[in-house]
């Protein structure tokens, strides 16, 4: 899938996750750039050949994101000391950065290069699908996919991005 399309899952999930967990909205906002992060991390992984973006196997494996995602929390965490931040911000960072991880690797599996899930103990690609990785319809519905659930949440969770998703007459 396209980067965009990740950028924006990935904000979705951090979304979803603290809206889940009832956390405040300067969390919220937090969590959704956290989304973000993982998934241009995982990105840079890519090479360019002639046919497009060439994944790194690195990157676009299980063990790959689960070590990204740790190191990014123990570097966040290391930093937010000073901030004191708790033991639960840091289990809710790296939960979403394990799951918008996560999501990233399923995404980029429905396309034709698939990922390299099982790296570096099978050095095979998974693929679940055949879909060009610039596909507009299959990046809109992603897009959508995780959207509409993220605006749902946002409602349900009444604080005051809920309030305003009722102003704008989204939602009754």
């Amino acid at each position: 899938m396209k980067l965009i399309t990740h950028l924006v899952t990935g904000a979705c999930v951090g979304t979803i996750l603290s809206a889940v967990f009832r956390s405040p909205p300067h969390t919220m906002v937090y969590l959704a750039g956290l989304g973000v992060f993982i998934n241009y991390v995982i990105d840079l992984g890519h090479a360019h050949g002639r046919f497009g973006p060439k994944r790194s196997a690195f990157t676009h494996s299980a063990l790959g994101v689960l070590i990204i995602s740790v190191m990014s929390t123990v570097a966040i965490h290391s930093l937010g000391i000073y901030l004191r931040v708790t033991i639960a911000q840091t289990y809710l960072t790296l939960m979403t950065l394990i799951a918008s991880g996560l999501v990233h690797l399923l995404l980029d599996s429905l396309t034709e290069g698939g990922i390299y899930f099982l790296w570096p103990f099978k050095k095979r690609r998974y693929a679940l699908a055949h879909i060009d990785y610039d596909d507009p319809i299959a990046n809109s519905l992603a897009i959508i996919a995780f959207t509409l659930p993220t605006l749902y949440l946002l409602y349900m969770y009444r604080g005051v991005i809920g309030e305003w998703l009722v102003r704008l007459g989204l939602f009754r």
